[in-house]
Parts: C-alpha cells; structure tokens; sequence
C-alpha cells in the first residue's frame, strides 16, 4: 500500500461516520478548506472518495463542479492591519479564517480585515 492509499485510507476512517447533517454539501467545503496542510487536489480527491463511500452521489456530482476557493488575507496583509509581528498573526490570522468559514467561504479579503481588531481583542 502507498502512503498516499494509506492517507485516504485513514481519510476515510476518520470521517467515514460523520453526521453530514441536511446539507452535506457544506460539510465537503468544510473538509476541504479545514486542511490547508494536505494539498488541495488531494483534499477534494479524498472527499470525492468519502461520498462514494457514504453513498451520496448526488453530494458528489455538486462537490466535484465545485472550485474551492483559496482564503484571501495572508500574514503581510494582517501586518499591514496593525497586528504586531509575533504569534499574534496567526491567532488572527486562524480567527479571520473561522470568520471565513462561517460566512460559507464568502467574505473576501476587504471584508475578512474589517475583523482584525475584533480578533486582536479576542486572542
């Protein structure tokens, strides 16, 4: 077995009982967006294969239309924000990225920057 037949493997294993809830959809572009780690082809790669496992064709045929979008701010753009150089970027930098998600991927990144002082405060 390849490590990357090993990766998908244990994908699967871990999400293979997840509750996708009444719009499973949304749970993909979860999946996919939660891993900046693992590349991104790879990570619509093993959710394709988690929904023939879970059976949710029609799920499929939606998700694999879908273009996963990439997140809009990085680090120089919340330094530019007022945020000082240290740990802090990345705790505002992981509370814009929960914004994002929320907002179903939609806020761009004037929007997302608008957060930075809320998320200075908060972290």
């Amino acid at each position: 077995m390849s490590n990357e037949e090993k990766e998908l493997g244990l994908f699967i294993v871990d999400h293979r009982d997840s509750d996708f809830g009444v719009e499973p959809f949304d749970i993909c572009k979860d999946l996919v967006c939660d891993f900046p780690a693992m590349p991104r082809k790879r990570r619509q790669l093993h959710v394709c294969e988690l929904l023939k496992y879970r059976n949710l064709w029609s799920t499929l045929e939606k998700f694999e239309e879908w273009i996963p979008p990439r997140f809009p701010v990085r680090g120089e753009q919340v330094l530019l924000a007022g945020v000082p150089k240290g740990p802090l970027v990345g705790k505002v930098l992981s509370y814009l990225q929960q914004k994002w998600k929320e907002s179903r991927y939609e806020l761009n990144e004037e929007e997302l920057l608008k957060f930075v002082d809320e998320a200075k405060q908060k972290c």
